[in-house]
């Protein structure tokens, strides 16, 4: 019998996932199936960005590091984001084919610029003013 040696992963990704799960999700501190998960539970549809994979030397697990701290998840070897403990799906990825076809959209606003319907309605405030007074 053959034994396939698993290669160990550690790269960088941006993958955006979807909670899915009724209840929310409150994700893992750590990369571990043993670690204790964080105190705030994730509501449904919240998204949340995938920065880094990780998988063990020998492991099928994959485990993703989500951005600004939240926590980790993990894949089984479908892909698929389970609950550890109920191994029901959790969250799903976000794909460019899932937005196309209108299955998930989502819409990104940077704190740092305004959006440009703001811009315009100031305009048309600005040049209605002018004209009215």
């Amino acid at each position: 019998m053959t034994h396939l040696l698993i290669a160990p992963v550690d790269e960088e990704v941006s993958v955006l996932f979807k909670v899915i799960h009724e209840s929310g999700m409150r994700f893992a501190k750590g990369p571990d199936l043993t670690s204790p998960r964080t105190d705030k539970v994730f509501p449904p549809n919240s998204l949340h960005k995938g920065v880094r994979k990780v998988r063990p030397s020998g492991s099928k697990i994959v485990f993703i590091e989500l951005e600004d701290g939240k926590g980790w998840v993990f894949c089984d070897k479908k892909g698929k984001i389970l609950d550890r403990f109920q191994e029901e799906e959790v969250l799903v990825e976000v794909t460019a084919e899932k937005r196309a076809e209108g299955e998930m959209w989502w819409r990104v606003i940077s704190p740092s610029l305004p959006h440009p319907f703001f811009i315009l309605s100031l305009a048309f405030l600005y040049i209605y003013q002018y004209f009215v007074d």
